[in-house]
């Protein structure tokens, strides 16, 4: 089956939906060779194929059709296929209200290695987690104490003297060094139901440690 690929005028319309034939080859095929436009790729796995449907979806609902060919049978069967070959729904639950206390106390545990370094491993964990980090984000391109900021006006701040987020700056972080350091800023919010699972706190403790040292 060829493919190809082009653009639509901006008043282009079509009054019918696209054959069920047609799209069925179409996602069979990115499938088979993960064929985009020009480029031969690997195959491409259920969440790619299936946001791809829902694009084609869209565009039948924009242009006002009542039908989408997305919905007949053969094609829902297809996904439903490539979604259990995956495996997509493998993937065991991760409790964190759980599984967080358990690792403080294994880290606690940990033989040889000091407060301040169990401390920073322990703030680059958290702030992975809130921040849904890949690994660079706090190792490669970790952000700096100095880059660290607290809340400048007062409601930021609660009556322990603790303040209510902190904000974390990454200046390297997808090409952004290039970019004259641009900021990416992000904030950590407390977390008021145990300070040992709240990264701003953990965070700007270890910084402070760290400058310290």
């Amino acid at each position: 089956m060829v493919v190809k690929w082009g653009t639509l005028d901006d008043d282009a319309e079509f009054h019918t939906p696209i054959p069920v034939e047609l799209v069925s080859g179409y996602l069979s095929t990115l499938r088979a060779s993960g064929l985009v436009g020009s480029i031969q790729g690997r195959n491409l796995k259920y969440n790619t194929i299936k946001r791809v449907s829902g694009v084609i979806s869209v565009v039948h609902f924009d242009a006002k059709l009542n039908s989408t060919p997305c919905f007949d049978p053969d094609v829902v069967d297809a996904l439903a296929g490539f979604n259990e070959d995956d495996d997509t729904n493998e993937a065991v639950e991760f409790d964190v209200a759980d599984a967080l206390p358990k690792f403080w106390v294994a880290l606690l545990g940990l033989k040889g290695w000091r407060e301040l370094k169990k401390m920073q491993f322990w703030a680059m964990f958290l702030v992975s987690l809130a921040c849904v980090c890949r690994a660079s984000c706090v190792t490669t391109f970790c952000p700096t104490v100095e880059d660290m900021q607290q809340p400048v006006e007062t409601e930021g701040w609660d009556p322990d003297g603790y303040p209510k987020y902190i904000i974390l700056c990454w200046r390297s972080w997808k090409c952004r060094k290039e970019d004259n350091g641009k900021k990416y800023e992000m904030r950590l919010w407390r977390n008021y139901v145990s300070p040992k699972l709240y990264p701003a706190s953990i965070a700007a403790e270890a910084g402070a440690a760290a400058c310290c040292v």
